[in-house]
Formats: structure tokens, C-alpha cells, sequence
């Protein structure tokens, strides 16, 4: 039970940064990430559209034991999670910017 009361202070910052994440994916912020989601969406209204959704849920599920039955020490990871931990949030983006900021003041100054 302490290990759950250790980790609560850092839950709403853990909240604001996926927040901003999904905000910095919609906005282009990282035009690679935004892109492999919409290609991602459009192929999944087509199999949507062709394939019953019974069809692809029954075989999600049976990769997902199949997964396990093959290795049980398997560690599952949460693509979701996995994508957006690739996307900067804005404090992120800011500490990108900033060496292109001192690149132009450095510019200004000498040039």
C-alpha cells in the first residue's frame, strides 16, 4: 500500500503530460507520429468497413494468448503508451527549441 501513496503526488503530472502529448499529436507538433496515426486510422476504417468487428476482435484475442502460450514470461506492453511516450510534450518541445533560439541570437550577434 505505500508503494500506491509514493506514487500518487506524480499522477497529475503524469496526466498533464499525456494531455499535452495528445494535444502536440493533433497539432502536428511531430509531423512522423501524426502521420503513422492517421494512416493507422485510415487502414482501420477499411478493415472496419470489409472485416465484421466479431472477426478482429476473435483474432486480437487469440494473438494475444497465442502470445502468451508460446512465451508465459512474456512482458505485454501497451502500444498506446508506447506511441505517446515518443511524442514530446510541451516542456519537451520548449528545451528543442531553445539551442535553435541561441543559434539565432549567436547569428545576430556575429552576423
Amino acid at each position: 500500500s505505500s508503494g500506491i501513496n509514493a506514487e500518487w503526488p506524480l499522477r497529475p503530472g503524469m496526466v498533464a503530460s499525456l494531455a499535452e502529448k495528445l494535444k502536440n499529436v493533433f497539432q502536428w507538433k511531430n509531423p512522423f507520429a501524426t502521420g503513422l496515426l492517421a494512416t493507422l486510422a485510415i487502414i482501420a476504417s477499411f478493415l472496419l468497413y470489409f472485416i465484421p468487428i466479431r472477426y478482429i476482435i476473435l483474432g486480437w484475442g487469440i494473438n494475444k494468448f497465442r502470445k502468451f502460450g508460446f512465451d508465459p514470461n512474456l512482458i505485454d506492453n501497451f502500444e498506446v503508451e508506447d506511441f505517446l511516450s515518443r511524442v514530446p510534450s510541451d516542456p519537451e518541445l520548449e528545451e528543442l527549441k531553445e539551442p535553435t533560439r541561441r543559434m539565432k541570437q549567436a547569428q545576430q550577434r556575429f552576423g
